[in-house]
């Protein structure tokens, strides 16, 4: 199996064969393992995933350990100090976690190796490293009030977008209202990443939530590559339309999540909810994933697909297209009820009921169903939303029911929010007042009504907030459970 040569998987000794995801390619290690250097270096940084609860590496010479990280539960960073000379690490895991259906010695999954200098780049990576472990045991305890920064940064990026600037929004998009909470936000700029202060320095992906394009920024290429110097992640939504050759080159080579966004297998379906360059969009996205073959497969490109009633039919024909333009994976997402969004829109001679549109949880199954039985034919990844983000973010076994007020900070130009599926801000920019804004950030951070909702969720319910969030995945399958205990209870009453 061919891996990416910037991933410096070649360096370690005795582990299993390389395996892929949609993220890309990773090796299982076992509990001992070796990582030969090619040249000497102060530091060993490893994209890991463990997947005990708790557990550590460490870096052992002559039997005595010489360097130590702790591990959490999942994707992570971790780095180790090198003793002045060494040309080969032996590292060790411990406690091995059980991973069911595999029977052989698994340490952690390893994604790429880094070699880095002393300096102020690898005390950076290491505070940031050492966050994440921090917040992940505030998560899993319950803690209310965090000494931590959350891990994951959201932002806006930008609030233009070049569809409703040239025609009218999108059909499904809440753009007068966004618009409206947006007023008085400031712009994003690389100069915001510094104001951001703790929460930007501390966070190991930032990613994007704009409605907006984010490609409009003037100054994309400068941010983009701030997050590359510094070691951020970055994901952004795009609609693909101005994916020109000029913003591909400053994607290249970067670790960037691109999710385009294509609700249709066919230049005449597109047009029902957006406009009519699908033929444009589908040309430049098949050089951008051509490109990137030259720069170490990045950016990572992702087809985002809305399933909708008027496009379900299309999940084969969509599936077999983006196999073919070379996208990593197609991610589904679903079309909830937004008050927000106008109720009716005629779009080209199409007219969008938005309620009518949205799938029901039997019908949301079979479009999951037939979507993974075509994606496996075509060797082609899918993320199901639906599905998946709730197995994400729920912990009902190890901690609190949902972790995004404690994992991620939504400080998006229509207010600070405390998950994806919010739309009522806990904060607005107005209250700010003469607050820098890293301090306004903290003081919402570790508010009153942030608290109680971390305490609610800790306590395995839903907070108040969350009961307001009827898009919210976790609440939906709650209020299906409470559903079928009801209905079971009353047939039962009634067989009795």
């Amino acid at each position: 199996m061919d891996i990416d040569p910037a991933s410096n998987l070649d360096l370690l000794k005795g582990c299993y064969s390389p395996e892929w995801d949609p993220d890309g390619h990773f090796v299982w290690a076992p509990s001992r393992f070796e990582v030969h250097l090619p040249r000497s270096t102060h530091a060993v940084g490893l994209h890991l995933a463990y997947l005990g609860e708790c557990g550590a590496i460490r870096l052992v010479c002559n039997e005595i350990s010489v360097d130590e990280a702790p591990l959490r539960k999942g994707w992570q960073e971790c780095f180790l100090c090198i003793p002045s000379g060494a040309d080969r690490l032996q590292l060790e895991v411990g406690p091995l976690p059980q991973v069911p259906g595999d029977d052989r010695e698994l340490g952690v999954m390893i994604r790429k190796v880094t070699l880095l200098e002393q300096g102020p780049h690898l005390v950076l990576r290491r505070s940031v490293a050492e966050n994440a472990v921090l917040n992940d045991t505030e998560y899993r305890t319950g803690q209310s009030r965090l000494a931590s920064y959350p891990p994951f940064l959201r932002v806006t990026s930008e609030v233009r977008c070049n569809i409703p600037e040239t025609s009218q929004a999108c059909t499904y998009c809440a753009w007068d209202w966004a618009k409206a909470m947006e007023s008085g936000s400031p712009p994003f700029a690389p100069e915001t990443l510094d104001r951001l202060g703790g929460f930007y320095a501390n966070a190991h992906t930032i990613g994007d939530c704009s409605i907006g394009e984010p490609t409009m920024n003037r100054r994309l290429g400068e941010i983009l590559s701030r997050f590359d110097s510094d070691g951020k992640r970055f994901s952004f939504t795009t609609n693909g339309q101005l994916l020109v050759e000029r913003i591909r080159k400053q994607l290249l080579g970067k670790d960037i999540d691109v999710y385009v966004s294509i609700d249709s297998a066919s230049a005449q379906g597109f047009k029902r909810y957006r406009n009519d360059r699908f033929d444009n969009i589908i040309a430049n996205l098949r050089l951008l994933c051509d490109k990137r073959r030259q720069h170490n497969n990045l950016p990572r490109v992702i087809a985002s697909f809305i399933a909708m009633r008027s496009n379900a039919d299309e999940i084969e024909s969509y599936i077999e297209l983006m196999k073919d333009v070379g996208v990593d994976f197609v991610k589904f997402r679903t079309l909830y009820l937004d008050d927000n969004v106008a109720a009716v829109v005629t779009n080209n001679g199409y007219r969008f009921d938005y309620a009518s549109e949205v799938l029901s949880n039997d019908e949301l199954a079979h479009f999951a169903e037939r979507a993974r039985t075509c994606a496996k034919a075509n060797d082609l990844p899918v993320y199901v939303e639906w599905d998946q983000f709730e197995a994400e973010v729920d912990g009902e076994e190890q901690g609190p029911i949902c972790a995004e007020p404690w994992k991620s900070l939504y400080v998006l130009s229509r207010g600070i929010m405390p998950c994806c599926y919010a739309t009522e801000p806990l904060a607005k920019w107005q209250d700010q007042g003469a607050r820098s804004l890293d301090v306004f950030l903290r003081d919402v951070f570790d508010s009153d009504q942030y608290q109680t909702l971390r305490s609610e969720l800790a306590a395995g319910r839903l907070a108040p907030y969350c009961l307001n969030t009827p898009s919210c995945p976790v609440g939906k399958r709650r209020a299906g459970e409470r559903v079928s205990a009801d209905t079971e209870a009353t047939t039962g009453s009634s067989s009795r």
